[in-house]
């Protein structure tokens, strides 16, 4: 198992231990301040270290807090080629934020299915409801891969979205490292990895919980399109390399001619 490669993001369990150890480490020094001033007759001092403590308590109390209220939070299962399943769907909202794309091969539906019918399914719901906001996840470059149904899938919503009269804003992600976990995974447990061609190919992959925290603070912007990555750009051999490394395994890096596939 490789803890590094988790394909979900857990809360940190130990937020808790930390507020505690925080709490004492203070609690500790703020009585070694107040001897120190008990021996000194500094007695306004005492009352500043007090309050001090007061404001660290609640520092440490609201760190605990969880940011979301699950309480408040509905699912509800949906098929988005199915317009029945999103009646109402809408209802009540501000804005949309829509991740819904087909990744899979599927032999019963396509790309055009998912990502172009069922957003436009979504959209329609949207419009009904009179939401103001409507966001969407796409891809980098959606306007230049017409041979890629993945791709112009996503670009032929776009296009229907700039029409709809609702305000939006249009995310192209340069992809995530979850997706490049899932493909280096196996060669990584394996100890081999196998990369296409000879020469170094390059991505700015960005991290999934920095890309929705950019999707909730732009989610207001009005008609943007973002193309959106990570700050840092790497080869696949140094995403490898970094992979072996966090996994402490010693592994074997290879590149294949590009005609064998």
């Amino acid at each position: 198992a490789l803890p590094f490669l988790s394909e979900t993001v857990k809360e940190f369990d130990g937020t808790m231990i930390f507020v505690a150890l925080m709490v004492l480490g203070v609690l500790v020094m703020d009585a070694s301040l107040v001897y120190i001033a008990i021996k000194t007759k500094n007695y306004f001092i005492i009352i500043f270290i007090a309050i001090s403590f007061v404001f660290t308590l609640g520092m440490g109390y609201l760190s605990t807090k969880p940011d979301l209220d699950i309480s408040k939070v509905t699912f509800k299962k949906i098929n988005v080629t199915d317009k029945a399943t999103l009646d109402g769907l809408c209802e009540g909202a501000e804005v949309v934020i829509s991740t819904v794309g087909l990744t899979t091969s599927s032999a019963t539906i396509s790309n055009y299915d998912i990502d172009y019918k069922g957003n436009l399914n979504i959209l329609e719901e949207a419009k009904k409801a009179s939401v103001e906001h409507f966001v969407y996840i796409s891809v980098i470059r959606a306007d230049e891969a017409e041979d890629v149904p993945m791709v112009h899938a996503k670009f032929l919503f776009e296009e229907e979205l700039k029409k709809s009269g609702i305000t939006y804003v249009i995310h192209r992600p340069t992809g995530y490292f979850y997706d490049i976990v899932k493909v280096f995974r196996p060669m990584i447990e394996s100890g081999k990895v196998s990369l296409l061609g000879k020469k170094d190919v390059s991505a700015n992959v960005i991290d999934t919980t920095d890309f929705a925290e950019f999707i909730v603070k732009s989610m207001l912007d009005e008609n943007k399109l973002y193309n959106v990555g990570g700050k840092e750009v790497y080869t696949y051999r140094q995403i490898a390399e970094m992979c072996f490394e966090a996994a402490r395994v010693k592994g074997k890096i290879s590149s294949a001619p590009a005609w064998l596939f």
